[in-house]
């Protein structure tokens, strides 16, 4: 199965129109997926097994944001 990768839009409780831009993205190889923060100029050291497992870990902390926005992107 070919899982395409994902842009999250996290907005800040603090502030609505405070944002960080993250991607999950799949590893060169397609083996692992990682989330590379756009905003900040990051890439987490975190590797998930799969976009699944590493979308379920991101849920985990959604709750520090007013609201979070995922844009499936066909690439």
């Amino acid at each position: 199965m070919n899982e395409n990768p994902i842009k999250i839009t996290e907005y800040k409780k603090e502030n609505h129109n405070d944002k960080n831009i993250i991607f999950l993205m799949p590893s060169k190889d397609g083996s692992t997926w990682q989330y590379v923060n756009y905003s900040k100029g990051y890439i987490c050291p975190c590797q998930f097994k799969s976009r699944k497992e590493a979308l379920e870990d991101f849920i985990k902390y959604s709750d520090k944001f007013y609201k979070v926005d995922f844009e499936e992107l066909n690439v």
